[in-house]
């Protein structure tokens, strides 16, 4: 079967190539066409992704064509198409036109049949364009059926529609999708014409992947197209979908008006044909896969003043980004990038002082650590965050305009991509296979003060008034390095003459350029470094954060530590260093000369990367040494694993960055995809891969704030220990732990990394060639760590960081003579996770679930909610389907307990713990719930008012529906019951599958006992011996069988658990979650199947 598929693709790919090309236009029965220029510029467009030669004279053919075609004659005084004219390129330069009056339509809506596509998904956009057979053949089905049009499907995605394209307007009356161009679908130029109308009346249209069960759920479904005009759609192989009218009045009236404005005569036609702006030509040279050369190339572009500050010189901007994957090639070390002079910048600062000053600093001693959250209160909004537009010159940086936004980070980054996008040429892009950058992208530095527009928190040690915290390039030419196929390829638009320097350039010296491999610098002047803290005192402070773990306040923290002196060479010579000694996957290089900024980081790990509508993230937890040989590598690796304190890092990671991106996609699709070992010149890692699919109403850049900053250097709950940090680190962290990365402004996709192994330099302003520089590094910081080998890890980490810096490092970094060639550069730098114990066999489970597992169900909704937010009106609930009220108590696994019930078919609206205790009867009344669930969370219950009322009504029999109360929810009744909540006397448990004893009832019905489920508490309820007749008991007790594990309520439908059935180590989580929404609904409803 892979065979013929393969051949398959082949066949198809020799058939697309040499055939032809054609676009259809509106024609009205005599001598005019509509709107001529944005069809003929489809025409190029397929040509050129065909390879079907663009003919010189193209005007002049069309001409002919269009004059044998429709011969002088009266045209049609009616502005609605009486037919179409066809546009045939053929691959040997002819140029065809034919007509054909359209044939009469049902004024009636249509209805659809349905056919598999499976051609799709190779790569090939326009199909129909090349052996277009395929389509023929859909629309002959459709009409032998009796429908009007055949809807394509691979698997159950919409790809396209023959003859037209697909619209569904969601149940919020507002969004409209439409298949995606990147996964095949032929572009629509009449819904492109009519797309800003349907803007203007209130539409948000967005080029977006659905399924067929979005078509049959939505609330309207319409056809667009040149000869379908547009249509209405009642029926889908025989099922009924919502026939509404809102959508289809706009685009008929928008098309309707368009068609009337648009109609020009043949001689326009051909005058639009010789109008068409040029085709961006992507130059390539073939260029070895070493990791060393990019680095390498971009010092000869430095040497010929096409780079840098020496660029500056011929007129280009100085500023520099590299972006570079060292180390052996494999699936995220697969592309360099060098972006060439940028033409437009934003700079973001530090709000002044008196605008931040209801928002800014907090006192010092916040004491986060003892519960004293310092949250924004709802009614103090945060500062506007800026970002100053500056244009390029010539000679400097001119500034243009600001952009000014409130609210979140993704609002002011999209603002940003919506002005950088302007800037694109109007060109049409030529289809590149697997580059991810073709044309313009945003680029930069996004600092870590920017967590103030993704936590509403006070910080104490954020940067000062007017200080850069974030800068962003527009930036169109680019060197990519293809280190898979062994190709350099040279992006930019047409005619720049920066590219044809380089592209000259690389024609005459690339053949015979001898590239030497960097060696470091050998003899440079040792520098005087100076630490933040002593090596006790960061001891200490380790032992500070697991005091506070076994108070409950968090479960893991990632603490770090600075170094800070002169730097002891050119910071570009210092970044060419790390390449050498610490190739990494996701290096970055940046230069702001007049911010007197250099960034040289020699990062391990991904922030996130969207590629086709999929956001992903490799969290980085677990670390242990190189070993003198392959197999001592291979006996720490085990050593590593088999850690308890190493493998609750990880996992308690992983269940972050699964609730992190839980945050943008689409109900129950995010999955724990990859769990493996990975090495490094000093180090190996534990490094998972988490994944999921962007909501149709999410993009990029809403994918980027919520993972930002990486959960995995400040840790869980992520807000608690953000503020955490800021209180113990006792320095600003700046760009450590930030990130660098791009956005392709055409495709969507993009990849950040963490700035971490990151040297930050600053020149001196009384003289520029001095510079001073700081490195920063730390580690996750759990209850079973060793404050002694934690501060081992961070030195082991900053190593190479203070011997490319400042020129030390021998009595603080690791002997180099222990890393052999054979383990730093052995073959493979993946490694599997092995069964070594039971632990990591469960998770080995949980992990198989997550990658393989696909709902059997429809999947449920989410929604926040607050009382002060407009009034939402209950509406009636199927039979299957469940309304649940989720109390989220500042947790950074709560999505994850929300997904797992929209998998589970419900609807989750999302409440916050900390509101006032009235709000619970207010949502009751309004929304009408059919559960609640408690969440878990940092601190104490009683922090959460509205979590303790809800807790009350529960028990109190107020509350009218069945509630389940989750780690700190289950505390919450226990301590509204009158029960002890108290520090475990057997230890806290952090991120390790345990053991469950139970009694097999209530929630716990159809599971094993015991179970494996994930434990994630330091702090445990206890029956006051005074209390023997209460309506509590318990009903599941830890592996020792002597801590209360689960409660439940002997007369009213009230449960809570002490463990966290939605995290990947909880074998039977998801059905304990169905049995606390079947058993009750079935009481209430006999005739669901939940």
């Amino acid at each position: 079967r892979s065979l013929l598929g393969a051949l398959h693709v082949a066949w198809q790919s020799l058939m697309l190539h040499g055939s032809a090309v054609f676009t259809t236009l509106p024609w009205d029965a005599g001598v005019r066409v509509a709107a001529p220029g944005p069809y003929l510029a489809r025409l190029r467009c397929h040509a050129s992704r065909l390879d079907i030669p663009w003919p010189d004279d193209f005007p002049a053919l069309l001409r002919a064509a269009l004059e044998a075609a429709c011969p002088p004659g009266a045209s049609s005084t009616d502005d609605a198409a009486q037919g179409l004219l066809r546009v045939e390129l053929t691959s040997d330069g002819s140029v065809t036109a034919t007509t054909r009056a359209l044939p009469a339509v049902s004024p009636g809506p249509w209805s659809l049949r349905c056919c598999q596509a499976p051609w799709f998904g190779h790569g090939i956009t326009g199909t129909k364009h090349g052996d277009w057979a395929a389509y023929r053949d859909a629309t002959t089905y459709a009409r032998e059926a009796g429908a009007g049009a055949c809807l394509l499907l691979r698997r159950d995605r919409i790809m396209d529609c023959d003859r037209c394209t697909p619209l569904i307007l969601r149940s919020d009356g507002v969004t409209v999708l439409y298949p995606p161009e990147a996964l095949g679908a032929v572009h629509s130029v009449t819904l492109s014409l009519i797309k800003a109308e349907l803007s203007r009346a209130g539409f948000s249209v967005i080029e977006a992947s659905f399924s067929f069960g979005a078509v049959l759920d939505a609330h309207e479904v319409i056809l667009v197209g040149s000869g379908v005009g547009v249509q209405q759609v009642h029926q889908v192989d025989g099922q009924v979908v919502g026939v509404g009218h809102q959508l289809f009045s706009a685009a008929r009236a928008a098309l309707v008006a368009q068609r009337a404005d648009s109609w020009a005569s043949l001689d326009e036609a051909v005058r639009a044909a010789g109008a068409l702006s040029p085709i961006l030509r992507c130059m390539s040279w073939p260029l070895p896969k070493d990791d060393w050369l990019m680095p390498e190339l971009a010092q000869e572009l430095l040497d010929q003043r096409l780079w840098g500050e020496s660029a500056a010189e011929l007129g280009w901007a100085p500023d520099r980004v590299l972006l570079h994957s060292g180390g052996h090639v494999s699936e995220i070390a697969k592309h360099s990038f060098i972006a060439g002079p940028p033409t437009m910048r934003f700079r973001a600062h530090q709000p002044p002082a008196e605008e931040a000053s209801a928002f800014g600093r907090c006192t010092k001693t916040q004491q986060v650590l003892s519960g004293h959250i310092p949250a924004l209160e709802s009614s103090v909004p945060q500062p506007n965050l800026r970002w100053c537009v500056e244009t390029w010159s010539g000679e400097a940086w001119e500034a243009t305009r600001t952009v000014e936004t409130q609210g979140s980070l993704a609002v002011s980054l999209r603002a940003v991509a919506d002005i950088a996008r302007k800037e694109e040429p109007d060109a049409i892009i030529e289809a590149l296979p697997d580059l991810p950058i073709t044309t313009g992208a945003v680029t930069g530095l996004l600092k870590y003060d920017l967590v103030q527009w993704t936590e509403a928190l006070r910080l104490h040690h954020i940067a000062e008034p007017q200080e850069l915290i974030g800068m962003l390039y527009y930036v169109n030419r680019w060197l990519v390095h293809d280190r898979c196929n062994e190709v350099l390829w040279l992006c930019a638009p047409p005619g720049d003459v920066w590219a044809q320097k380089v592209r000259h350039f690389l024609d005459v010296q690339l053949p015979h350029l001898s590239f030497k491999y960097c060696c470091g610098i050998n003899s440079v002047q040792c520098s005087v470094v100076h630490s933040s803290v002593t090596d006790e005192l960061h001891a200490e402070a380790v032992r500070t954060v697991q005091n506070a773990i076994r108070a409950g306040q968090l479960y893991q923290l990632n603490l770090g530590r600075k170094w800070q002196g002169k730097l002891c060479q050119a910071p570009w010579q210092t970044m060419r260093q790390l390449f050498e000694e610490s190739s990494a996957p996701f290096s970055a290089f940046l230069d702001v000369p007049d911010e007197g900024l250099v960034l040289c980081s020699a990062s391990p790990e991904q922030l996130l990367s969207v590629n086709q509508g999929i956001a992903s993230a490799r969290p980085i937890k677990g670390t242990c040494p190189r070993g003198r040989s392959p197999s001592e590598d291979e006996q720490l690796r085990t050593e590593m694993v088999a850690s308890d304190k190493e493998l609750a890092e990880h996992v308690m990671i992983v269940d972050l960055q699964r609730n992190d991106l839980g945050r943008v996609a689409s109900p129950g699709a995010v999955r724990w995809a990859r769990w493996q070992v990975e090495t490094f010149p000093r180090v190996q890692h534990m490094v998972s891969s988490v994944e999921g699919s962007l909501s149709p109403t999410h993009d990029v850049w809403d994918a980027l704030a919520a993972v930002f900053p990486g959960g995995s250097i400040t840790g869980c709950p992520k807000t608690v220990t953000i503020a955490a940090i800021d209180e113990l680190e006792d320095f600003n962290r700046s760009s450590w732990t930030g990130s660098m990365g791009f956005v392709d402004l055409r495709t969507g996709n993009g990849q950040w990394n963490i700035l971490i192994r990151t040297v930050e330099v600053t020149k001196r302003a009384s003289d520029g060639r001095l510079f001073e520089a700081e490195v920063k590094a730390g580690g996750g910081l759990t209850i079973n760590s060793d404050p002694e080998a934690e501060v081992a890890e961070a030195k082991l980490k900053v190593s190479p960081l203070l011997r490319a810096a400042f020129g030390v490092g021998q009595a603080d970094s690791l002997d180099k003579s222990r890393i052999t060639a054979a383990a730093c550069h052995s073959k493979s730098m993946h490694y599997e996770i092995h069964p070594i114990n039971a632990r990591v066999q469960s998770l080995l489970r949980g992990w198989l679930r997550s990658c393989t597992e696909v709902p059997s169900r429809p999947l449920g909704t989410w929604r926040a909610w607050a009382p002060d937010q407009h009034p939402v009106v209950s509406a009636g609930l199927s039979l299957n389907r469940c309304r649940v009220l989720f109390v989220e108590n500042l947790d950074s696994f709560s999505l994850n307990i929300v997904h797992l019930c929209t998998r589970l078919g419900a609807e989750v609206v999302v409440l916050d713990g900390r509101a006032a205790p009235t709000t619970m009867q207010t949502a009751c009344q309004t929304l009408k719930p059919t559960h609640v669930l408690l969440g878990p969370g940092p601190g104490r219950p009683e922090m959460y008012p509205l979590t303790m009322h809800a807790a009350q009504m529960a028990l109190q029999g107020e509350l009218g529906v069945p509630l389940l109360g989750i780690c700190l929810g289950h505390q919450a009744i226990g301590v509204v019951n009158g029960w002890n909540l108290v520090t475990s006397p057997l230890g806290a448990v952090h991120g390790l599958p345990e053991d469950i004893h139970h009694k097999r009832q209530g929630c716990f019905g159809q599971l094993a006992s015991p179970t494996s489920m994930m434990r994630y508490n330091s702090l445990v309820l206890q029956r006051p011996q005074s209390q023997n007749d209460d309506n509590l008991f318990v009903t599941a007790w830890d592996e020792q069988q002597f801590l209360v594990m689960g409660i439940q309520h002997a007369e009213r439908p009230v449960f809570g658990v002490q463990f966290h059935p939605e995290s990947v180590g909880s074998s039977d989580g998801e059905q304990l979650l169905r049995n606390f929404l079947s058993v009750t609904w079935v009481s209430s409803h006999p005739q669901s199947r939940m």
